[in-house]
């Protein structure tokens, strides 16, 4: 015959199914968020592939250079338009485009231009003046653009060539 005292469980059982609970939903939480950052290095690679491309292509259309500049939080395109005297030009953000307007990435997402020479690449510090630009014969100089977060292990680079090739891979 069982006493009362004998009934249910005692403190010491709850407390370790608490923490093994704590602990299960940690790592459960800790996945879902790995891989939201996961998917959000994946789209952010892709529309910014979508968009180099269409700036490649709007830059052979409308025969004038379009340039891409990198910040910290984001991206945008430039455009060169030439001044009356046709001896200078400057460059505008193309704010009016719908399209090619700044684009916020999220956070926690980071965007490393490199512009190759050879076989290094030399790394483009985020500035105002275009440093990756699409010229109108449909050429630019060879770079690769590496995305990634912090919290994930998730890596992309788009690479372009020199003949106006571009492609996405996932490291």
């Amino acid at each position: 015959m069982r006493t009362l005292h004998q009934l249910g469980f005692t403190l010491i059982e709850l407390l370790v199914v608490i923490v093994i609970l704590g602990i299960t939903v940690t790592f459960v939480v800790l996945n879902v968020d790995l891989k939201s950052q996961s998917k959000a290095v994946e789209q952010t690679a892709k529309e910014l592939l979508y968009l180099i491309e269409s700036a490649h292509q709007q830059a052979l259309l409308q025969a004038q250079p379009i340039g891409l500049t990198i910040q910290n939080d984001g991206y945008s395109f430039w455009q060169f338009t030439l001044s009356d005297e046709q001896d200078t030009g400057t460059w505008q953000a193309l704010s009016h485009d719908k399209l090619l307007s700044l684009r916020r990435i999220p956070a926690g997402i980071h965007i490393d231009l490199r512009m190759l020479a050879g076989t290094e690449g030399i790394k483009v510090s985020a500035t105002e003046q275009p440093k990756l630009i699409f010229l109108s014969d449909g050429t630019q100089l060879p770079f690769k653009i590496f995305i990634s977060a912090e919290r994930s292990l998730t890596k992309y680079c788009i690479t372009g060539l020199a003949n106006g090739d571009f492609s996405l891979d996932k490291l």
